[in-house]
Formats: structure tokens, sequence, C-alpha cells
């Protein structure tokens, strides 16, 4: 829903570090000790053009430093032009990530141009013309295809220039022939052939005497002229620049080219021809528009005429050209070259070169404009943009009544599909101005907007220029208005509205730009806006400030809120003193500040109406629309109803009282299936409800009579009267969004119960069933939203019930959840609700549960089990910490549930889904820290296992987990090894990181409440089973750590650690979930070393243990990772001498297992590792010859050698 914050202003504070990076590492890149590189390394190339790439967001900040960078990149071309000009360095580095020097020269180029425009940064080429032989030389010679060093004749061809080469190089050459002079005096040699076909163009005949180089230069133009890339445009300018040189035209070069390029165009459109690709005839069309733009009348003017008629035909003879006409590439270069010529025939001196008769003007003004407007429609947004330039300026060149026409016919289109549109708002306020213009406003559903687009743009660009006389700026601008608002949706509930409203804030910004105040001013504001009284003081450009104003804070796009930020300024401060309180308004509707929406909905919106009644009306009516509670996301209903409870405290309660009957006459106006409208409107008026305005009469302490003079007798009746006639089928129908519905009528009546409690109002017995019916109608719910504003309006109820009614709803809802589980489908709601009511229904005995807090507690406890489902021992823990914890409880029971919870690993077809579980018990234990709830047992209880989860490999759940042991520090802060989680900040990525796992693993060195083991057993699912990342940081740390134990000695040491992990394993011998990891972690921490220390220990290790453990561990498993980890493990406790024979009798046993891959991979660990040195040249070649992929009958005897052999060498 939200734009991105303030990025360009990031951008802006971050320019001077980017600029003076760019300028320290240029140098280095192109040159190394003075000399020009050859190579270029592709990494150091990104990273420069990684930095130029954000100036696109604003280029202008690059201009300080181009004359700068550009000639230093441009000084490393021509060095390297002038020193290999005819050889291109060796295609074959490319693979060792080094790239020419050229083309990594180009490929910045490039981007500068893509960023400023190449217009800008084609200014800064050396233009020196002694460059164009050389220059051509290398586009020649670098240009040929070769192959890869060390390639046969197989392989393709590779050409050596990339586009981006061509592209700057094209472009450069262009450059250079601006040089003053003709072109013979730069070479002697003169062409003998009289046409091009040797250079692969068919059927261009060549004048006599034409210099060499030119036809070099023409050859490579026409070469790439076809082409789909970038190049094509630069050797598009090659070629006019080219033919448009009078030395050139002398030669009769430039009438060739010109009646070569319309041959080639319309002479294979016909059945005879083949038709020129698409590529080719877009690049000779733009080639043709260039040349009558650029051209001297004497050399264009014989072919306006001839070129018009070719594409005139074009345009509309979509059965032979259809392959450019369907094109918007194609279409926009016709439109552009109908343009050219429709402004070159306006002017006397083109006329009368040409000989254009004034009826052939005539003709070619009126098709063209004809075909304009036909072309404002299309479907392609390009083709919109080009026509409505194109008859802008050509409208511009036309006399006043000329284009007083094509503006009456702009807005004709505009009428075309418009239907009335009723009035839909029933105030009466006298005041109410802007609410009577929404009723006068036509409705343009059924109007195209891809048209509507096209012609509200051609409008904006006609005022731009200041092409429509004052006479026709009141219909114009009416328009603009409506277009402001336009919009439509496509089947699939997609906007298509936003481009009409960029353009009609385009269309604003150049009126208000364009014509004086004294013009605007004079314009009768009831000719815009017809509603408006006749003491109205209301100007043209305050109506316009005032939708500006609308759409900058409520428009959901965020182009168009800063669109409309823009032309608000422009029009304050084109106008000065012409809006009411003009400059404050600009400072808050600013455009940075409506970036995002949720911003310029409540605090730019709320600060704009403070400004003026006027902005506040429009601003209320508008949230009303479409805009607002219309919208069709659910986030931006919710954001304008909290703009509404806003803009409510603003005002006086008079006018508050007038926001409510707005808001139910409109409710009362709505269809069945206007779901998102009602939920949008039941939201704002418990959002009016929930607002500060009521405080204020709260602290007046009015009377009941003065109150009720105020809101009316029956005030709660009214407000419960749009939710209490609600059909249940609007809360269960899947087709109805009952989600909404229940989510809406939950929050008014919650607010409506928490406005009654505090202005004292009495509720009648019928209103307390209202509330009832309607939070009964939602518990069965199971969305998270809903739930909690059940929950909420549940504990709201209950606040303002006796006590036996409380007592009575508590029955009913406990007797639902344990004895109809059955018919209690999604028991989520009931359980947030008799969580949220805990509190409330407390006894009078002061210590200890009352009954019904007893019933709850049990009842919550019930679904806390494991033959519950899932989400609902979720939603069961969620409310014992949102209600019971909350409320300051703990019992015995709940530390039971809480660690049961903590070690739920219920897997399904979804995956690890106990860790939902995992994740909510985490966060009650947490709450219960914070009330310092827990008593020492209880810690000892619980501590182990968030320890436990503070390793494990899921990220969420060991995030949390840190984040619950930070919660612990900070009570614990004497405690030294806790405190060390107090020192770092709270990041999901820090929970995968060394530093992390270092962190944690400090608190085995002081075993609080018995958490090694746990701790142990959390760490190794990471270390042993976790992701790469986390697989590498979490071993990493623990290598670390068990490295640096001392063998014996105080505190913990390496001996007390493998005890530790004899203790994993013997408690989670049955749990494969954590006994694959643990042996992987010890066969990884005998790989590093770091355990066999631990055989200089004076006493006993547990070597033998772990053994027994290990073999105990694969007894009778079928589980290969398991029996891959122990044949690890046997490996490592193979290098401890005490017990070497019986890991190896071990392994030699698992040679005769029943699975070939494990005898092979016990033959490899006895081969690779434990092999004596006496026996190696025997054993060895017994293990190699052995297939042990055969049965292990036919193993047997070959087993009971090596047993022999090795066992017995002692």
């Amino acid at each position: 829903m939200d734009a991105s914050d303030d990025r360009d202003v990031k951008l802006q504070r971050a320019s001077a570090d980017l600029l003076s990076d760019i300028e320290r590492r240029l140098p280095k890149l192109l040159r190394k000790d003075g000399s020009v590189r050859q190579y270029v390394r592709h990494g150091s190339l990104q990273k420069l053009i990684d930095l130029l790439e954000p100036f696109q967001e604003m280029p202008q900040l690059l201009d300080p430093k181009l004359a700068t960078f550009v000639p230093v990149i441009v000084d490393a071309f021509v060095d390297f032009l002038i020193l290999h000009k005819g050889s291109y360095p060796k295609s074959d580095k490319v693979k060792n990530d080094a790239i020419p020097l050229p083309r990594a020269i180009c490929r910045l180029l490039y981007v500068l141009c893509k960023i400023r425009g190449e217009k800008v940064i084609s200014r800064f080429f050396d233009h020196r013309p002694n460059l164009l032989e050389p220059m051509l030389a290398a586009f020649e010679a670098w240009g040929k295809q070769t192959r890869l060093t060390g390639e046969d004749d197989s392989h393709p061809a590779i050409v050596r220039l990339t586009w981006e080469e061509k592209y700057i190089m094209l472009l450069w050459l262009s450059q250079l022939l601006l040089a003053p002079f003709d072109l013979a005096n730069l070479s002697s040699a003169v062409v003998t052939a009289q046409s091009l076909e040797g250079h692969g163009i068919v059927s261009f005949k060549l004048p006599d005497n034409v210099p060499y180089i030119a036809v070099r230069t023409l050859t490579l133009a026409l070469e790439h002229l076809p082409s789909a890339g970038k190049e094509r445009e630069s050797a598009k300018t090659l070629l006019v620049r080219l033919t448009v040189r009078p030395d050139m035209n002398k030669l009769g070069l430039s009438e060739c080219v010109i009646r070569w390029v319309m041959e080639t165009l319309t002479s294979r459109g016909d059945s005879s021809g083949t038709n020129p690709s698409l590529y080719e005839a877009v690049g000779i069309l733009s080639f043709l528009a260039g040349v009558l733009a650029a051209g001297e009348k004497g050399i264009v003017s014989p072919f306006i005429v001839p070129i018009y008629r070719s594409a005139f035909a074009i345009a509309t003879d979509d059965k032979s050209y259809g392959y450019l006409t369907g094109s918007a590439l194609g279409k926009r270069m016709i439109i552009k070259l109908l343009r050219t010529i429709a402004i070159l025939t306006l002017r006397p001196e083109t006329r009368s070169a040409g000989g254009i008769s004034e009826e052939t003007v005539s003709s070619i003004l009126e098709d063209t404009i004809d075909y304009l407007l036909t072309s404002l429609a299309a479907a392609d947004t390009p083709i919109r943009f080009a026509a409505s330039k194109a008859l802008s300026q050509i409208t511009l060149q036309l006399d006043s009544d000329m284009a007083a026409e094509v503006v009456e016919a702009i807005l004709g289109s505009l009428n075309e599909d418009v239907l009335a549109m009723e009035a839909t708002s029933s105030s009466n306020s006298a005041n109410d101005d802007l609410l009577r213009q929404r009723t006068m406003r036509k409705s343009l559903a059924t109007v195209n907007p891809g048209r509507w687009h096209g012609l509200v743009l051609s409008l904006a660009q006609l005022l731009l220029r200041r092409s429509p006389p004052q006479s026709q700026l009141p219909e114009i601008l009416k328009v603009l208005m409506n277009a402001l608002t336009f919009e439509q949706r496509s089947a699939t509930g997609v906007s298509v509205g936003a481009n009409v409203r960029d353009a009609a804030c385009f269309g604003i910004w150049a009126v208000v730009r364009g014509y004086s105040t004294q013009q605007l001013l004079a314009i009768d504001v009831k000719s815009i806006v017809r509603s408006l009284n006749s003491q109205s003081d209301m100007t043209v450009l305050h109506a316009l400030a005032i939708e500006l104003v609308v759409s900058g804070c409520l428009d959901p796009s965020g182009n168009i809120r800063r669109g409309s930020s823009a032309a608000l300024q422009e029009l304050i401060g084109r106008h000065p003193d012409t809006i009411i309180n003009g400059i404050p308004l600009v400072q808050v509707v600013d455009y940075h500040a409506v970036a995002l929406r949720s911003r310029a909905l409540t605090q730019v919106a709320s600060d704009a109406s403070r400004l003026g009644k006027v902005y506040w009306e429009a601003l209320f009516r508008a949230m009303l629309d479409w805009r607002g509670i219309g919208s069709p996301d659910e986030v931006s209903r919710r954001m304008t109803a909290k703009a509404i409870g806003l803009l409510s405290e603003i005002i006086d309660g008079t006018t508050a009282k007038r926001m409510f009957a707005d808001i139910t006459s409109v409710l009362g106006a709505l269809r069945s299936t206007e779901v998102e409208e009602r939920h949008g409107l039941l939201l704002a008026l418990a959002s009016l409800l929930d607002s500060a305005i009521w405080q204020k009469y709260n602290d007046q302490n009015l009377s009941d009579a003065e109150l009720s003079s105020l809101l009316g007798r029956d005030f709660p009746s009214q407000i419960l009267s749009q939710v209490s006639a609600l059909p249940e089928n609007d809360f269960v129908a899947f087709s109805r969004r009952p989600e909404l519905t229940a989510e809406a009528s939950c929050v008014l009546v919650s607010s409506l119960l928490r406005r009654c409690q505090l202005l004292q109002l009495s509720l009648s017995d019928e209103d307390f069933g209202a509330c009832l019916r309607i939070i009964s109608l939602s518990l069965p719910r199971s969305d998270e939203v809903t739930i909690t504003s059940t929950s909420t309006a549940a504990r709201n109820l209950f606040s303002v019930l006796n006590s036996q009614r409380r007592s009575d709803l508590v029955r009913q809802w406990i007797d639902l959840l344990v004895n109809g589980k059955k018919s209690v489908v999604t028991p989520s709601g009931h359980l947030a609700s008799l969580g949220a009511v805990f509190a409330l229904v407390s006894g009078d005995r002061g210590e200890g549960l009352s009954k019904d807090q007893n019933d709850i507690l049990n009842a919550i406890l019930s679904y806390c089990t494991e033959n519950i489902a899932v989400e609902f021992r979720v939603a069961a823990l969620q409310s014992l910490r949102n209600g019971v914890i909350k409320s300051k409880t703990i019992t015995s029971a709940i530390v039971d549930a809480l660690q049961a919870s903590l070690r739920d690993y219920s897997v399904d077809q979804r995956g690890d889904v106990g860790s939902w579980v995992r994740l909510e018990a985490v966060d009650a234990v947490c709450e219960a820290w914070k009330h310092q709830l827990l008593s020492d047992a209880a810690q000892r209880l619980l501590l182990p296992e968030v320890c436990r989860l503070a390793g494990e490999k899921l990220d969420k759940v060991r995030y949390r987990a840190w984040l619950c042991l930070r919660e612990l520090a900070a009570l614990h802060s004497s405690t030294h090894a806790l405190s060390l989680f107090n020192c770092s900040s709270p990041d999901l990525a820090y929970v995968s990181t060394e530093t992390y796992f270092s962190q944690l693993l400090q608190l085995l060195l002081s075993d609080i409440c018995g958490l090694r083991l746990p701790l142990l057993e959390g760490i190794f699912i990471s270390a042993g089973g976790g992701y790469e990342s986390l697989l590498r940081a979490s071993r990493n740390s623990l290598a670390k750590f068990v490295y640096e134990l001392s063998v014996e000695g105080g505190g913990y040491n390496l001996v007390e650690f493998c005890k530790d992990i004899n203790q994993v394993i013997k408690t989670n011998l049955s749990n494969d979930r954590v006994l694959i990891p643990s042996l992987d972690v010890v066969s990884y921490l005998f790989d590093t070393g770091s355990l066999q220390r631990a055989s200089e220990a004076r006493g006993e290790t547990g070597w033998r243990a772990l053994l027994s453990l290990v073999q105990k561990a694969h007894y009778k498993s079928t589980n290969m990772p398991k029996l891959s980890a122990a044949i690890q493990v046997y490996a490592g406790l193979g290098e401890i001498p005490a017990i070497k024979q019986e890991s190896l009798s071990k392994l030699l046993s698992l040679l005769l297992h029943p699975f070939p891959l494990v005898r092979n991979m016990a033959a490899e660990i006895i081969f690779t590792t434990l092999l004596p040195d006496s026996q190696v040249n025997t054993c060895s070649a017994e293990l190699q010859r052995t297939n042990w992929s055969a049965s292990p009958k036919e193993l047997k005897e070959r087993v009971n050698k090596l047993r022999a052999a090795l066992i017995e060498t002692r």
C-alpha cells in the first residue's frame, strides 16, 4: 500500500559519498601507472556501475561531476583507440573475469547515457575531426567475427563488439560528422563502385565522386539500422547527420539515401516483395523523421509529400503493413513521422520550396489530426503518449480558430459514453458545497479508460503550450477535475484509472503554470462547480487547490499523491495570496510527506484539515468515497477509518453528530452485496466513537439531559441498529466475506461499549442482546483479525455485565468448548474470548482463583494437549498469554502445559507445524517472566527448554527464544551468564552467526537450572541438521569452544563435555530427530581433533560408554543417515588408543551388514583410517580387491581373514 519512504531524500544525502567514491575508483579502473589498461576486471566495473545506477532517481545530482567523469573516460578510449585501432583484445580472457577496456568504457558511457541522456553525455565526446578515420577503422576491424582461442570450426563465430560498444561508437561517429568542412578533406580516396551490394546493401546506387569515408560511414549506418538493439538509434542519428550534410547533398548522396529507404519501406509491402523486418521498418521511419526535422528546406522539401503519402498509406493499411501498425514501436514512429510532416507543411518557406498547395496542406493536416485523435484511444500507453504530444505540437502551429476546433474535438470525445450519476448524500448543510459538487459529477463507469487517458493527456500537453484560448478553460478545468477522481477496475479487480488521474495532475500543473492569476480568476467558478450557492466566494484556484489536497492525501497511487503535491506547490507558488493558508498548506501536503499512504491518510490529512473548514469538508467527503472506505483492500479501509476518527477531533460536537448522520445515511443506502463498503463504514463509526472528542464531554461533566440533547436519547440503539439487523447469513456465507462483517461489527460493538462506560450511558436489555448476538455470531471465525476484535468486544461486554450474567455466559462458552467439541468447528474465537474475560470473572474472596476462572483455565488447558489440532493448541496458548498470564495468574498446570508445548515437534504434510506451538509457548513464557510470575521451581523447568530452543535450527524459533532469554537477562542482570544477552541488538540475522552461538555456548560454563544438556541438544540439532550457513556458523563456534576447554581442572572441562555428549545420546536413543544430528556433530568434533584431547585425562572419559551407546543407536536400524553417522563416530573412536580395537571390531562387523552401502562405507573407513602400519600392505590390498557389494555370505570368509589379521595385531 505504501510507496518507498523518501528514497530520493536518502539518495540526495548519500550522493556526495557516492560521487567521491566514483571519482576515486574511475582512474584506477581505466589506467595503471599512467598507461591505459588493455583489460578491466568485471567485478571492478560492476562496482562502479552499481555506484552510478542510483542516480537514475535524480540524474541532476550527476551534473556537477559530469565534466570530470566523462572526459576521463573519453580520453582513455581515445588513447586505446590510437594504440589498438587495428586489433581488438583477445576474447578468451573474458572467461577469467577480465573484459576488454573498450567494452568496459562503452558500458560505462551507456549507463551515463541511460541516466542523463545521450544528448548531454555526447557533448563531452572528443569532437576532433581527425578521430573520424581511426574510429571508423577501429569499428570495422573490431566488428569482424572471430572465434575463441583454441576452438575449432564447429563452434559458431562470435561477434567481438557488444551492443553497448556499437551504440556508443556509432553515437560518437555521429558527433564527429558535425565537422564544419567537407568529408573529402578528411579522405582523398573516392569510391569507384557504383553500388553498395558488395557491402550487403541491396539495390543502392551511389552517385559519382563520393568520398570513400562517406561510403564507409553510410555502410555502417545502413548495416545497423535494422538492428533490434539500442544501436539502431545511434545508427539512425549517424545516417541523418550524414544525409543532411551540405557536401553530401551537392554530390547527390542525400537524395539517393532518402529514395532508397522509401523504396525499401514501400516496395516490399506489396505482394511481389518481402516485407522488411519490424526493426528495419522502425529504423527507416525514425530516419525519415530525423531527416525531415534536421534537414534544410532545400534538401527535404521535395520529399515531404511523397514521404507523407507513403507514411499515411502504411498507417491506414493494416493488411499490407500489419506487422508495423500492430506494433507499439512501429505505430509510435509513424506518429512521429506524421507529426514532423504536418509541422513542416505549416511553414510557408517549406511550402514554397516544395511547391505544396494549400489543398494538399489542408488534406495533410485533416488526415493527420484525425489519425492522431484515433490513436489517443490505442491500447498501448506509448502510442497515446506519442499521439498526445504530436497533437499538441501541431495545434500550437495552427491559427487560433483551428486550434480551438482541435480542443473542441477533444472535449467532445471526452463527453462520449458519460452517464449522469445520482446524488449519493442527503446532507442539507449550508456549508456543504463540496458534497453538492460530488453529487453533480458525472459517472465515468462506461468510458474507455485508455481513451480518456489519451484525451486528458492531450489536453495537458495543449495546456503546457498554452494552445487553448481562455474561453475554453472552464470546460477543460471541469474535465480535469473529473479526471482527477477517475477510477475503473478490470474484471480481476486491478485499477485501470491511475493513468487518467496522473494525466489530470499534469494538466492542472500545466494550467496553473501557463496561465496568469488574472486569467484564472476571471473564470466563473460556477461553470465548473455548479453546486456552489450564490454567496460562495470560492475561486477556480481555490477549487483546484481543494481537489489537489484531497488527491494528495487520499489517492491510492503514490505517483499521483506526489503529482498532486507538486501541482499544489506550483499553484500556490505561481498564484500567491489566492488560497486560504496557502504556504502552510504546501508545507503540510509536502512532496515527501505524502509518499507513504498511511502517513498521507492520517497525519497529512489531519494537519491539512486544521488549516480550513473547506479542506476538512472535502477530505471527509472523499474519505466516504472510493479513495477511502470504498477502497478494495482492507488495510486502506482500516487506515481511512482511523483518519476519520482523527478528523473528528478537530471539530465541535455538532459537526461530529453530523458525521455520524452522514455515515449512517450512506450505510443505509448500501446494498447487501456491498460488503467492503459496509466494512469500511462500520470501522469509521467505531473510530468516531473512539476519538478524543468524547473525552472533552467527559471532562465537562455534562448531565444526562445535556448528553441526551447532544447525542440523542437512543444514541446506543441508533449505533447498534447498523449491525443488529444484519442477517446471520452475512456472518457465515463465504460469498459475503463474513470475516469483514464480523470484524467491523465487533469493533463497532467494542467501541460503543467503551464509550457508554466512559460517558456512563445506560444500555437497554435489547442493546445487550444485540451486542451478545454480534459477538456470538463472530466467535466461530478463525481468522486472526476477527478473533482479536471479537475477544476485545467480549472483554468490553463483560465490563458492563453484572456478575450473574458474566457467569452464565462463561458457562455457555465453556460448555461449547468442553462438552460440545464436535459442534465447535473452530474454537479459536471462544478460546481467545475466554482468555480475554478471565480477569473480569474473579470472585470476591481476594486471593485465589474463582470458580469461573478455574473453569476457564481448565477449558483452555484442555486444548493444549497433543490430541488437539495444532491450530487450536496455538489458539489456546495465545489465550493463556494474552488473557490469563497478562492478568498475573500462573499455576503449576500452566507451567506443565508450557513445558509440554516447548517440546512440541508435531509434523504433518505441512512440515514442522509444532514450531507454531513452540513459538507461542516461548512468547507465553516471556510474558510470564516480564510479570515475574515464575517461581524458582517453574524457572528450573522452563529455562532449560527455552535454552534448547535458542539453539535449534529454525530461525524464527531460535530468534524468539533468544529474545526471551534477553528478557530474563534484564531481570537477572547480576547473573554473569545471562547478562551476556543484554549486549546484542535484536536482529533475526544475528541468531545465525558464529558470534551468537559462541555467546550461547558460554552458558555451558555455569549450569544454571540444569540447562547444559538441553542447550547442547539444541545446538547439536543446528550443527548436525541445519541449512548450510547455519551449519557452518554453529559448527565453527562449537569446535572453537571445545578446543578452548581444558582437558581437566576446575570448572567445565573437556571430560565433562564428553560425559554430557554421552548423556544427550543416551537420553535420545529412541529420538532420531536429536540422535542423528548428535552423532554427526560428534564425528565432526573427532574430525577437528578436539575430542581426542580428552584421552589425555587421567580419569574415566566415557569412551567405552560412547561406543556402547553408538552400538545401541544403530542396532537393527534401517535408517541410512543413522548408520552413516554411527560409522563416522566409529572412525573417530578408532583414533582413541584405549578403544581402537573395539571400534575396529564394530566396523568389521558392519562389513557383513545387509546394506551394500553400509558395507562399502565401513570398508572405506577401515582402509583410510584404522589400518595398523604393520598390516597396511596385506589388508589394504584385500580391502581394495573385494567387491563389498556382493552378498554377505560371499564376504564372510574375507571378513574373518581381516578380523584375524587386524584384531590379533595388538
